[in-house]
């Protein structure tokens, strides 16, 4: 069902969107303290439905074409 597929995603991605890594920044050095940089990821979620009788092959093509061309900055969940 398409609800439960998008709560679903939807708890995923919060959950992986708080995580935060931190790196040792060793480029900059500073008195005796250490240079810890924070990031912390951005996902994005192409959902489409598949209806029987279409090639798994173009719906595949279209998730990813749509995928490459996004925003780098974009944190989304897209139906198409």
């Amino acid at each position: 069902e398409p609800d439960s597929v998008l709560s679903f995603i939807t708890d995923i991605k919060k959950y992986v969107e708080r995580i935060k890594v931190a790196y040792e920044n060793k480029g900059e050095k500073s008195n005796k303290k250490k240079n810890i940089t924070y990031a912390k990821p951005k996902l994005n979620f192409v959902v489409s439905t598949y209806y029987k009788g279409t090639s798994l092959d173009g719906i595949t093509q279209k998730l990813e074409e749509y995928l490459d061309g996004a925003n780098s900055e974009e944190s989304d969940i897209n139906y198409i």
